[in-house]
């Protein structure tokens, strides 16, 4: 250490700078030896220590908060406010599937819809505990709102649930007309922006309900022209009858999902103010 560092190691005022310099040393040779390994320290982490799986139940629903009802009311909320988001992705994917002929497995929508109605008996349970409490009368009537929103976030999976066994059972393999797929993944955005306005209400208190309005408007008038375009596709020969029904079918599916996600966005302020 003497080369290394100034100063006699043996020497009482010189030990804490030689300690220093020799852990430091320690560690560079340490790194400079076992860089060449890290990937094989990590596969042995891996299967030594493995990683837990996560769960997806909900973790809002605070029981000791429910005697402070604005707080439990606001958990409430962000507990829909995720179990819409599961609800739009389990319909997003079966909607997608669908629609590119690539049908996602029936027990995979299944496992999620399961999940959201879990989700759904949760939030319930939690709400009935909330009316035995003393509250204001604003907070009073926004517990049955909130179910109202819950049965819509629920109807959203089940929607979902409906697409995957429809996708399943379609047996022709013809394809989309180029028109017709940018006329599906147009309305597909228009409802995944829908989805995450109407989260973002619930999850931040945000008074997005008109926004959500607008672009719910926006989707009627893109689904209005996708259904003439269809037919005129139909008359002209550029679509078969059996994938004009699928091209039919999906876009009634995003309209009426969108439908329960503009319900939901609209009685958002109602809730937010009685969370406050």
């Amino acid at each position: 250490m003497n080369d290394v560092t100034s100063g006699n190691v043996f020497l009482g005022e010189n030990i804490g700078r030689h300690v220093a310099m020799a852990h430091t040393l320690f560690n560079v040779t340490n790194v400079v030896l076992m860089t060449p390994f890290i990937g094989t320290l990590a596969w042995l982490c891996e299967h030594l220590i493995p990683a837990k799986k996560a769960t997806t139940a909900t973790v809002h629903l605070e029981k000791n908060l429910l005697n402070t009802p604005s707080l439990a009311l606001f958990c409430a909320m962000r507990a829909l406010a995720d179990m819409t988001d599961s609800a739009w992705r389990t319909a997003e994917l079966a909607l997608r599937g669908y629609k590119d002929g690539k049908p996602v497995k029936v027990s995979d929508i299944e496992a999620m819809e399961d999940e959201v109605d879990r989700n759904q008996g949760e939030i319930m349970d939690y709400l009935v505990q909330l009316t035995r409490k003393e509250l204001s009368e604003q907070q009073a009537a926004a517990i049955p709102v909130l179910m109202h929103c819950v049965n819509d976030a629920e109807r959203i999976s089940d929607l979902a649930l409906l697409i995957a066994r429809r996708a399943e059972a379609q047996t022709t393999s013809s394809r989309f007309s180029k028109d017709a797929l940018e006329e599906l993944e147009t309305l597909l955005e228009k409802a995944t922006t829908i989805a995450g306005l109407t989260h973002e209400s619930l999850q931040d208190g945000r008074f997005l309900a008109k926004a959500v309005g607008i672009v719910v408007e926006d989707l009627e008038k893109l689904a209005h022209a996708s259904m003439q375009g269809h037919v005129d596709r139909l008359q002209k020969g550029l679509c078969t009858p059996e994938r004009g029904l699928v091209f039919v079918e999906v876009v009634g599916a995003v309209e009426n999902i969108v439908r329960h996600l503009e319900n939901i966005a609209q009685r958002s302020d109602q809730l937010t103010e009685a969370a406050t």
